[in-house]
């Protein structure tokens, strides 16, 4: 069947791809393919590739472009939220810096990836 056939509401975890997204993607497979961190030429081009598209998004963002922080997925994206707004705030409240420990308010439909974390740190304290 396709896909102009159905109507999709399952975008859990996918969706699908925008023709122009498909078609930017391969002329990036084709042309900087290689590992943007390798100091070769094609890693050069690589290398970039992402940071043209850092600054794209910074900018559509409306914030600076090292404020773009890219990761491997909604897992390590949440991971690194929570533990990087909250630990600082639990080590002052520790510390007696601060008046309260930091304080979460979330529902159980989160995903595992936020609860996770969450009941780490709830264990601290």
């Amino acid at each position: 069947m396709p896909a102009t056939d159905v109507i999709y509401l399952d975008a859990h975890a996918t969706t699908p791809l925008d023709p122009a997204v498909a078609a930017e993607m391969d002329r990036v497979r084709r042309t900087a393919w290689g590992n943007p961190a390798s100091q070769h030429v094609i890693g050069r081009r690589a290398a970039g590739v992402v940071e043209d598209a850092r600054s794209k998004i910074a900018q559509s963002l409306a914030c600076l472009p090292e404020e773009v922080i890219f990761t491997s997925g909604a897992t390590e994206a949440n991971n690194l939220i929570i533990k990087g707004l909250l630990t600082p705030l639990w080590r002052l409240w520790r510390g007696g810096r601060a008046q309260c420990p930091p304080h979460v308010i979330s529902t159980p439909v989160e995903h595992q990836s936020v609860l996770d974390p969450l009941r780490r740190l709830q264990r601290w304290g």
